[in-house]
């Protein structure tokens, strides 16, 4: 166990894990169940294995006991809001018998943490449904103005947010979550700039690997069926950059469904983290590297020098862009 009521010089737990505190705010602590906003760097003595410290947002998950591995997660529940630290933990307990290449046995896996927030489930729930609230209210004024100018669509406003128009609904049966469709599609951002498309080929897609925003169109239509529709930024992809979507892009998505397959085994929608790529991670170790860094070349984030100084939150080299 750690023992977080100081800060400066280099530590060592009686398993000899090697730590140094640099800020002790004495805010919320971590705790089981807890949401977790964070930033965190890992490397070895000549590789950044992972930053987030050069993102434009943190990572959030949920904490679970199982989360990390050892150190790590023993080190978390010792902290709170505005605490920042730096664990030394052996790369055998970390990476068991999964050893990424970059690393050797007995190595020292350097690991600094900064964490930003601490929530219960209920004040992540409530700050979620604001942000939500005041987000579809901004895409609902951009879509409104889009429409102004395109009175040929006179489209409806499904309850979630979706405008929609459908010109032929199409018959038979209609998709299920758990549906593969094949369809014509295209997607475009409100100003016309095509994003994605199917090229006028039809395109095997399964509904409940789609944002939400295309879940809901889909489920729409049946055999044959075609419409359009604006996809609030709140149903697919939010205040995130992705591919060629800037953040907060309302989508026009026009779309043909050409055939529906039979039901696949029931599976739940994908986890928002996947859809609507808001830095949440997914529940589950981290252990292997999602992208390496060597040190000292054009590539690589600014290293973190600590050296008993306090840890900026955010460090100012680092800020997120484009004020997101």
């Amino acid at each position: 166990m750690l023992n977080i009521v100081g800060c400066g010089g280099k530590k060592r737990t009686a398993s000899g894990v090697e730590y140094t505190i640099h800020t002790h705010k004495g805010g919320t602590k971590v705790t089981e169940g807890s949401f977790v906003s964070l930033n965190m760097q890992y490397e070895t003595k000549d590789t950044i294995i992972f930053t987030s410290y050069n993102k434009a947002k943190p990572l959030q998950f949920k904490f679970q006991k199982n989360l990390f591995n050892g150190m790590l997660n023993q080190g978390l529940l010792e902290m709170g809001k505005g605490d920042s630290a730096t664990f030394w933990v052996l790369a055998d307990s970390v990476y068991s018998q999964n050893m990424p290449r970059i690393v050797k046995k007995g190595d020292k896996i350097k690991y600094t943490v900064s964490v930003l927030g601490v929530q219960t489930q209920e004040e992540f729930t409530k700050d979620r449904k604001a942000a939500q609230t005041a987000l579809l209210a901004a895409d609902k004024q951009k879509i409104d103005a889009y429409l102004a100018t395109h009175k040929e669509l006179s489209m409806t406003y499904a309850e979630s947010g979706l405008a929609y128009k459908i010109d032929n609904p199409g018959s038979g049966e209609s998709p299920k979550i758990g549906t593969k469709v094949k369809a014509k599609y295209k997607t475009s951002l409100l100003d016309g700039t095509v994003v994605n498309s199917s090229d006028g080929v039809a395109i095997e897609v399964k509904v409940n690997t789609q944002t939400r925003g295309v879940r809901e169109a889909l489920l729409m239509l049946k055999k044959g069926g075609k419409g359009t529709f604006i996809i609030p930024s709140a149903l697919a992809y939010r205040d995130r950059t992705f591919e060629k979507i800037p953040s907060n892009s309302p989508l026009i998505y026009e779309v043909e469904v050409i055939n529906i397959s039979p039901d696949d085994a029931p599976t739940a929608p994908p986890s928002t983290a996947k859809l609507n790529k808001m830095g949440n991670i997914e529940q589950q170790k981290l252990e292997v590297a999602p992208n390496v860094l060597r040190k000292g070349n054009g590539n690589a984030p600014q290293k973190i020098e600590l050296k008993g100084t306090p840890l900026p939150l955010k460090p100012a080299a680092q800020q997120p862009r484009g004020g997101n």
